[in-house]
């Protein structure tokens, strides 16, 4: 192992080549690199021959095991810290585990890219995460230990979290009990109320953010991390140096809300409150709320889609569940609960009604790598189930940009693909009531289709009648 320090033509750039790059690391899990936007992400080994969709853009990745690279950063210094693995790398950071030489413990470095690096802008923008974190002390936020500026290289120095995150948890056990997600999100709202406090928005909420360990007596516990899109509610601090381009959407589109994927401007406290709401969706459905084959698609979903209630495909959930999550994917904000506090007010009277029979339905003490029920579908293999708006078609004002490696979209089913930027208009889909309705033997609303038993059982029913009136003519 190296102990040379590193210095900014070492730095490689942070999107890593296209294509499906797999290492594996001390922790079990394996490195993915996204073919459409080059994001980083681990997932869990024993997905090894599936496909998952990459935490960013939605795209579907497969887990290829093949041997560990060899990476020329591992074993360098930066700063006071001697990076170890790699846990991942973004549009322009790449992020390592560490040993802080200085107190021995262990911390995870995240730095900016080649490119990122000598692009003013991004520099600005990770100066300014580096002090909003430095204003979080919170036990559900990851907490931030020092920033520099070390031979060209800026980086932050970050408490390391041992485990996956929500995401890599879905897709490992399908579906999460009930009683295990609200657990999971309650944390973070509870991390919100505080961020709310300090007059921060997030911006960025979804399962991919939320780190998930083990405390010292076994229980759960989640944490937020990165607040490299955040936002500061005073005045002017959003268009500093440009950070926020008007009318852009920011963030990751299957868990945006419309306002934020019209323009990130436009967030507020009630955004996260969505990025909860839809997080806690894909973590008890086993599906996003709203999905598609591009992120410019997913986005347009959000915009003109309702989503189908989780209790249509989990009829156990509790009501008050249901209504809640619903709530807080309201497309109208101010149908959302007020205030973050009012959500963990929610989430906490839920959990009180869980069942105490069984040890696994005790809020934080469920063993967090318990399987769910076999027949369950993989998420990354199915798109959600959604509902059209009836009779709507909405204006976009989204760049073809946003959408990695594509620059048309096109709704499931659609024969074909509308001009970039107006969304097509198309038959009104079943109504909320009639989805709630359904019982629990009811398959999952599509998109189009008749299910093949009904088809062939109709052309049985017509042949038979044909056969008797045949029969009552020649007779006659």
């Amino acid at each position: 192992m190296t102990d040379s320090p590193i210095s900014a033509d070492q730095m490689p750039d942070a999107s890593p080549p296209a294509g499906t790059a797999i290492s594996t690391e001390p922790t079990g899990l394996l490195l993915l690199t996204c073919r459409v936007c080059r994001y980083e992400f681990r997932m869990p080994a024993k997905l090894a021959g599936k496909k998952v969709p990459c935490s960013h853009c939605g795209a579907q990745v497969e887990v290829i095991v093949s041997g560990a690279k060899n990476d020329p950063l591992t074993g360098k210094r930066l700063g006071n810290c001697r990076l170890t693995y790699r846990l991942g790398a973004g549009g322009i950071g790449l992020v390592y585990a560490a040993d802080q030489l200085s107190t021995g413990r262990k911390v995870a470095v995240k730095m900016l890219g080649a490119k990122a690096g000598a692009n003013e802008v991004l520099v600005q923008r990770f100066q300014r995460e580096s002090k909003l974190s430095a204003q979080v002390n919170h036990p559900n936020v990851v907490q931030v230990y020092d920033c520099g500026f070390d031979r060209g290289v800026h980086f932050q120095v970050m408490e390391l979290v041992e485990g996956g995150t929500l995401a890599s948890l879905i897709d490992e056990q399908v579906r999460l009990p009930w009683v295990d997600a609200v657990t999971i999100c309650l944390q973070i709202t509870q991390a919100l109320v505080h961020i709310h406090a300090l007059d921060i928005i997030h911006r960025d909420i979804k399962p991919a953010n939320i780190l998930v360990s083990t405390d010292q007596e076994g229980r759960r516990l989640a944490k937020l991390a990165d607040l490299g899109l955040a936002k500061q509610l005073d005045a002017g601090a959003d268009v500093v140096g440009g950070l926020t381009m008007e009318g852009k959407p920011l963030g990751s589109p299957a868990y945006m809300p419309p306002e934020q994927v019209r323009n990130a401007k436009d967030a507020t406290r009630r955004s996260d409150l969505y990025g909860i709401g839809a997080s806690l969706y894909a973590g008890i459905t086993g599906y996003r709320p709203f999905d598609g084959r591009t992120g410019y698609e997913v986005m347009a979903n959000v915009l003109t889609k309702e989503v189908v209630p989780p209790q249509v495909t989990q009829p156990d959930l509790p009501p008050a569940l249901n209504a809640l999550i619903l709530r807080c994917l309201a497309k109208d904000p101010t149908k959302r609960p007020a205030t973050a506090e009012a959500l963990v007010q929610g989430l906490e009277a839920i959990l009180a009604t869980a069942p105490s029979t069984t040890p696994d339905a005790r809020p934080g003490t469920a063993p967090w790598r318990r399987k769910t029920a076999a027949a369950a579908p993989m998420a990354s293999d199915n798109t959600p189930p959604t509902m059209g708006l009836s009779g709507q078609g909405e204006t976009l004002t989204i760049s073809p940009s946003a959408s990695p490696g594509s620059s048309s979209w096109r709704r499931p089913g659609a024969p074909a693909s509308p001009a970039v930027g107006t969304a097509p208009t198309s038959a009104p889909g079943p109504t909320l009531e009639a989805a709630v309705r359904r019982t629990p033997d009811t398959p999952v609303p599509r998109a189009s289709g008749m299910p093949p038993i009904q088809f062939w059982t109709l052309i049985g029913v017509g042949a038979a009648i044909v056969g008797l009136l045949l029969v009552l003519i020649l007779r006659g």
